[in-house]
């Protein structure tokens, strides 16, 4: 197969994976504008900065035929998706931290018996 049909599907794509990255990145500048997330702001930013090279790499690719440019983008889009696993996993731990560490759950709790 050509990698101009490889990529094709990616290519497609490509206009909403730049829309994802931007917002990734206007995410992690409000996200900084707090103090605890501060720590963690450059995850979404550093996200949306590798979503939008992938798509740039897979429009090359496409465009050009570049076998180089595609792995490029297969490569990007791996670090996304390890950076977006990681900001998920830093989120749920810190879920379940506020649950059980500030009595979380008994917050919840009356806030449901109070409906």
């Amino acid at each position: 197969m050509d990698v101009r049909s490889l990529s094709e599907s990616l290519f497609t794509g490509r206009k909403w994976m730049k829309f994802v990255g931007v917002v990734l990145i206007l995410y992690g500048i409000c996200l900084a504008l707090t103090i605890l997330g501060t720590v963690i702001a450059w995850l979404p930013i550093w996200s949306g900065i590798t979503l939008i090279q992938s798509a740039v790499a897979i429009e090359k690719a496409y465009i050009s035929d570049d076998a180089a440019a595609l792995m490029m983008s297969l490569s990007k889009l791996k670090t996304h998706f390890v950076i977006i696993s990681t900001l998920l996993l830093l989120m749920l731990t810190s879920m379940a931290v506020w649950l059980f560490a500030f009595d979380g759950v008994e917050v919840i709790a009356n806030a449901i018996k109070s409906l």
